[in-house]
């Protein structure tokens, strides 16, 4: 064997397996870890020795040992396919590592390894000796005729064949898709190429003696260059294979892939105008495959069914367009999809939908529909109604489905759901309508006799078919709403099902309020059934009557508030939920000053709850903590679908503004449960801003509670709705207060970030992200709108090192509402030297805030520059940017790296060398660490803030591309 010329240089002090192993050469290292990595029981010494395996893979010395561990006959398998992909590794990243006259070498050492693979017969090994070849071959220019080479050197010797093959299959994937692999060898093919391959593997397909295994090979290898694109149709159909492929599809050892090949050969043809040749070739030879097929479903044998399923789909697919053209030349093809369609394997069912829909897409745009010769396609899709109802039915023995079972079925039967509303678009909704009620009427009519199934499987296909039914529908749907409350009661599915129909169509129900009284008193009868779902369904069904058809239930208000008081304590909370929302749609739609009373009389028995839990606990008692927190609840519902009213709300409503607080304060200060002060934070969410300017007088004790029960409680909500609470002292009605608003806001944001510091001392940030993201948003708040607040404050330099702490955070949406914060502040407006003159200033600004840029702007250089947090900050950024930040979150600091060097230049020439010297060693090439700091550099020297940014982004790229070797080390290995 030819040796690649490179020393073998040894190693020293490796931890394996929680062992030290000294004086040891690579070669013995790589097999100690490998032995460690398969056979030894202890997780952390398993990945110990994986990550060792994956940093020796990027070294210079990986070259000669994987050449030793090849060229040994007695290593076993697993350091082989090692040797084997640390080969491919390094020819797609590190090719450059191997000086230019030793590349041919390497070639001679892999063919001679895959020559051994072939005797030993390991297919593993071969797969990745031919990808290193093949990645090889695309970046050699030196290798001239690189693919007659391998046919000469393998193709003669029925040993060598199959390696040959397997390397004439994954050089055209590698070329088209591996992007790793940098080609510089364009001329790897002529345009003879396809050709002499094609000629090539028929030759091996009719050798004399072939084996089946050979035959499936050459398959593979046509099917490779076909979807390459190094192979074109007519050439397939004009050669012998053509023939090949259809008489393959006999054989049940060559049956999937000449499947797989006829699938891909159509899928190649779809450019109809360039591959009319083939197609009129192809075309002819799929009718006779009926028969086969038909043979199939009769024989229960599923996976013949779908392969000639996917042919025929796929044709259907490609040809949509000619179809309609020739309907007769293709009515054969359709029929035969529509008994795949009709077959009880309903994963083979799912491969035939989105056929249906483009023949629905192409009947329509095209005007098909009115075609005479296109009619008889309007009748398979009539008959494709029934099947799928038949489809949609529950099997007999419903009980026996596992939950996998359930959620399969439930996902079916959504996808096919869809099917029905491409037919309603081809034929009209009335006419699939009619097929689905008569279905329906027809298993009614036996009474005891009908089956359950039928009834309920009619019931889902009408509701799937909602969307397409016209509003003003006056064939089926008024028998439907005559037909529903006389539907059989004994099966809850029927009920729950026919409840839902109710709840789709609302809108019809909408336009012919005529049957609302009696679809208004079957739904609340649905609550008396018994069965949990038809509850769920009951509370669905009456929260849409109530969204679409609420200028019809007005009058229903009363009813539906007595409904409610009755039966509330016997409903689930989700049920709950549902209607309160129906309600809260009512209320939104009436007039102001109504809908003003409405909302007093429905929530007046929810502060009644608020306020027994208040009374409760002077008495020493807990009070009902669950009930007031669902009181609270439906409270927010009710405030959030009507905060339009904010404007309308007279001034007499302050009172109850105030008497809302003031329970709400009552039950703060005096109960703990995390769940009920998370729903009072949502509920002052909705409220402040419905009261607005009525709730002034509020905000002073509201800040102050709110900060008070953030520092006994730690619940982060309290630090959204101070943020919220600064929003009011913006108001122009604020500002004869503003002075005194402004100091309790100070107070609070000051005593906040004093409790996240003592929080943080007692636990980690993970523990309390939370409060951090909550934290951000208040940092942004007062930033834009209170600037003195945040950087006046003695709390300033605290809050801008917790923002900076968060960004390395693993959560992503944390560290982005973190990193979020930081960029507020270092782009802030303060630090461009125009404002610092006092210029220019936001407007929104108050006069005393916009006197203070100056002094913002001190504030920040201060703490960046004077207290380290500028240097941790750079230190943070380039370590997640090579190391962990998600990709949406890059950007961002990117971008702050690009305003730093705005403000603080003189700085950054010192912050980004310290941070790059700690960046991990293995996260980026030293060449690529090099090239950032000239880049940077340069970008200073020159005060270009944008050249700094594209310094960053290539070396974002860079980190990112050996993040993704790494992972695919961790595949391989």
């Amino acid at each position: 064997m030819t040796a690649i010329p490179l020393s073998l240089a040894p190693t020293s002090t490796v931890l394996l397996g929680g062992e030290v192993h000294t004086t040891m050469s690579a070669m013995e290292t790589v097999l100690a870890a490998l032995q460690t990595l398969y056979t030894d029981p202890k997780p952390e010494a398993k990945q110990q020795a994986n990550e060792w395996l994956q940093n020796f893979q990027k070294e210079p010395e990986a070259w000669e040992t994987a050449n030793v561990i090849l060229s040994s006959a007695d290593a076993p398998d697993e350091p082989k396919l090692f040797a084997a992909q640390t080969f491919r590794a390094k020819i797609i990243y590190d090719l450059d590592q191997l000086p230019a006259d030793h590349r041919i070498p390497l070639r001679d050492t892999i063919v001679a390894a895959l020559k051994n693979a072939s005797a030993s017969g390991s297919k593993v090994i071969i797969t990745q000796l031919a990808l290193a070849l093949a990645d090889l071959l695309l970046q050699l220019p030196e290798w001239r005729n690189g693919l007659q080479d391998m046919i000469d050197q393998f193709g003669k010797d029925p040993q060598t064949v199959p390696a040959l093959l397997d390397f004439l299959k994954v050089l055209p994937q590698e070329n088209m898709s591996n992007v790793r692999v940098r080609i510089t060898n364009p001329d790897w093919r002529t345009d003879a190429t396809g050709t002499e391959v094609l000629n090539l593997i028929g030759m091996y397909f009719q050798a004399p003696g072939v084996t089946s295994s050979v035959r499936a090979a050459t398959l593979k290898v046509l099917a490779s260059w076909l979807r390459a694109g190094e192979m074109i149709p007519s050439a397939i159909q004009q050669s012998p294979f053509f023939n090949y492929i259809f008489e393959s599809l006999a054989s049940e050892a060559l049956f999937d892939d000449s499947v797989d090949l006829l699938v891909d050969l159509i899928h190649e043809t779809q450019e109809i105008a360039d591959n009319m040749e083939p197609i009129q070739a192809i075309v002819p030879r799929l009718p006779p495959l009926r028969q086969p097929l038909a043979q199939a479903i009769e024989g229960e044998d599923s996976e013949a069914v779908r392969g000639y399923c996917r042919i025929f789909v796929e044709a259907g697919e490609c040809y949509a367009q000619l179809m309609l053209q020739h309907p007769s030349e293709f009515m054969p093809i359709v029929e035969a999809i529509a008994d795949c369609s009709a077959y009880s394997d309903l994963e083979v069912v799912t491969i035939t939908l989105n056929f249906w829909w483009k023949l629905a897409v192409g009947l329509r745009k095209g005007g098909f529909v009115k075609d005479p010769a296109c009619q008889p396609f309007l009748e398979v899709i009539a008959r494709l109604v029934d099947t799928v109802i038949q489809h949609l039915r529950y099997p007999d023995d419903v009980d026996s489905l596992t939950g996998q079972d359930r959620d399969d079925f439930r996902d079916f039967r959504h996808d096919i759901g869809n099917t029905l509303k491409d037919c309603c678009s081809v034929l009209g909704s009335t006419a699939c309508l009619a097929r689905s009620f008569a279905a329906l009427e027809a298993e009614v009519a036996k009474g005891p006799a009908g089956q359950w199934q039928i009834i309920e499987a009619a019931l889902f296909s009408i509701r799937t078919m909602g969307a397409k039914v016209d509003l003003q529908e006056n064939v089926v749907m008024p028998k439907l709403f005559e037909a529903i409350p006389q539907l059989p009661q004994t099966n809850a599915k029927v009920r729950y099902s026919a409840t839902l129909v109710v709840g789709r169509y609302t809108e019809w129900l909408s336009e012919h309020a005529e049957y609302l009284p009696k679809m208004m008193e079957y739904v609340f009868s649905g609550f008396n059934v018994g069965d949990a779902d038809v509850t769920t369904a009951s509370a669905s069904a009456l929260k849409y009557l109530c969204k679409d058809c609420s200028s019809h239930l007005f009058g229903y208000l009363p009813a539906l508030f007595d409904f409610v008081q009755q039966h509330a304590s016997a409903l689930h909370r989700e049920d709950l939920i549902d209607i309160y929302s129906g309600y809260a749609d009512i209320i939104a739609k009436m007039p102001p000053n109504d809908a003003i009373n409405a909302l007093q009389t429905f929530c007046a028995p929810l502060l009644g709850r608020l306020q027994e839990l208040a009374t409760a606990s002077t008495t020493g008692a807990k009070g009902d903590v669950p009930a007031a927190t669902h009181a609270l609840e439906h409270i927010n519902i009710l405030l959030e679908a009507n905060s339009h009213l904010a404007d309308d709300l007279p001034p007499t409503c302050a009172n109850t503004a105030n008497e809302i607080w003031q329970i709400l304060s009552h039950i703060l200060h005096s109960h703990s449960e995390v769940s009920s002060l998370e729903t009072i934070c949502s509920t002052l969410r909705r409220g402040l801003p419905l009261f607005g300017k009525l709730a002034l007088p509020l905000v002073p004790s509201l800040l102050d509670t709110m900060t008070s029960a953030f520092e006994r409680t730690g619940v982060s909500g309290f630090i959204w709705i101070t943020g919220k609470a600064a929003d009011l002292t913006r108001l122009p009605e604020a500002q004869e207060h503003a002075e005194s608003l402004e100091e309790h806001l100070k107070q609070a944001f000051e005593r906040i970030t004093k409790k996240i510091v003592e929080l943080l001392n007692k636990s980690s940030l993970d523990d309390i992200q939370d409060c951090i993201e909550d934290y951000a948003h208040l940092i942004k708040n007062l930033a834009d709108q209170s600037p003195s607040i945040l950087f006046l404050s003695p709390a300033f330099p605290s809050a801008i090192q917790i923002a900076i702490s968060s960004v390395n955070l693993l959560n992503p949406n944390v560290s982005h509402d973190a990193l979020d914060a930081v960029r507020v502040i270092v782009g802030h407006d303060a630090l461009n030297t125009q404002n610092t003159q006092g210029y220019g200033a936001p407007s929104h600004l108050s006069p005393r805030d916009q006197a203070n840029m100056p002094a913002f702007a001190a504030a920040i250089k201060q703490v960046l520059s004077g207290e380290n947090a500028g240097q941790r900050l750079v230190q943070i950024l380039l370590t997640r940017l090579v190391t962990d930040f998600h990709e949406d979150i890059a950007p961002m600091s990117i971008t702050i790296a690009r305003l730093l060097t705005q403000s603080f230049p003189q700085e950054m020439a010192q912050w980004i060398p310290a941070a790059v010297q700690s960046l991990p060693a293995k996260a980026v090439k030293d060449a690529e660490r090099d090239k950032f700091l000239a880049g940077c550099s340069k970008a200073l020297q020159e005060g270009n803030p944008n050249a700094m940014r594209s310094a960053w982004v290539q070396l974002d790229r860079a980190s990112r591309k050996e993040r993704e070797r790494k992972s695919l080390a961790d595949a391989r290995v």
